[in-house]
């Protein structure tokens, strides 16, 4: 009965979608840099709408479906007026997606449908990144091999998921579970986004300042996003990961070098120092 009336309600979400938004705003990542806590910060928020679920996966896992699919996820026009009146101020609707930014077909994907949104980056140091997204995917029981076993074998793991990846129907795991250096190396996948959209539709946020400053960020944001203040009266820390263990000095050492030039670039491109080693 639950799952009827849910097909039923989605349904009736999918009629009625040309009369919904398309999301203002995207978390396009990076995975494991606090995307999660962000994104529901923000949706604590009066002055945002939230979708239907937290990750709609539209561009990168479900490009296969209508866009009315992708659209049904999101509230109507009229609801944002409707909640502009109880506020007095602009609400919008949003999502988060922390694939789409190591996804590379999503923002050729996004152009191709005249997509237009602000995108919003988390980035963490990538040594750390790596490690805790490792101690996840060991958490789901989708690892066995041991940390430097596994950064040993990602290169044999990803070969050839980028081709596959042209076919909107390949779900790409190796690519999602085992990207533990690629995906921390940021400058080249911001690099193929401002290829597509202008640099001014980003907002690229240091995910250390966000665990270590939650309430400032959050406003920064929120500027960004073009509404109100959304200052909340705590700050949970959301889908944390801690690792079991402290990470061998070797190994902090071997990636602290390996991601080093990466870095740097990543630097250049956006004209600050982020402050990683």
């Amino acid at each position: 009965m639950k799952k009827s009336l849910k097909r039923g309600r989605f349904l009736w979400r999918l009629t009625t979608a040309p009369l919904r938004c398309e999301p203002h705003f995207i978390i396009i990542g990076a995975n494991k840099c606090g995307t999660t806590s962000l994104s529901r910060y923000l949706v604590a928020s009066p002055h945002v709408e939230p979708a239907l679920r937290q990750e709609v996966h539209y561009f990168d896992l479900n490009f296969f479906r209508t866009t009315a699919w992708h659209k049904a996820h999101f509230p109507t026009r009229a609801r944002l007026r409707h909640r502009e009146v109880q506020t007095g101020s602009t609400c919008i609707t949003g999502t988060s997606a922390p694939y789409y930014l190591f996804h590379p077909e999503v923002p050729g994907r996004m152009v191709a449908q005249g997509f237009a949104a602000n995108f919003i980056v988390l980035l963490r140091n990538p040594v750390e990144r790596a490690f805790s997204h490792y101690h996840h995917q060991v958490k789901k029981g989708r690892e066995d091999l041991s940390f430097e076993k596994a950064l040993d074998r990602e290169a044999q793991r990803l070969e050839g998921e980028e081709e596959r990846l042209r076919n909107p129907r390949y779900r790409g795991m190796n690519h999602r579970r085992y990207s533990y250096l690629a995906r921390g190396r940021y400058a080249e996948q911001l690099r193929k986004w401002l290829t597509y959209f202008p640099r001014e539709r980003f907002l690229v946020v240091k995910s250390e300042d966000l665990f270590a400053n939650p309430g400032p960020v959050l406003e920064k944001v929120a500027r960004f996003v073009g509404i109100r203040g959304a200052r909340l009266e705590q700050y949970p820390i959301y889908n944390a990961n801690p690792a079991k263990g402290p990470m061998d000095p070797a190994t902090r050492r071997w990636l602290s070098e390996y991601f080093r030039p990466h870095n740097q670039e990543l630097y250049d491109l956006l004209g600050m120092d982020l402050g990683w080693d």
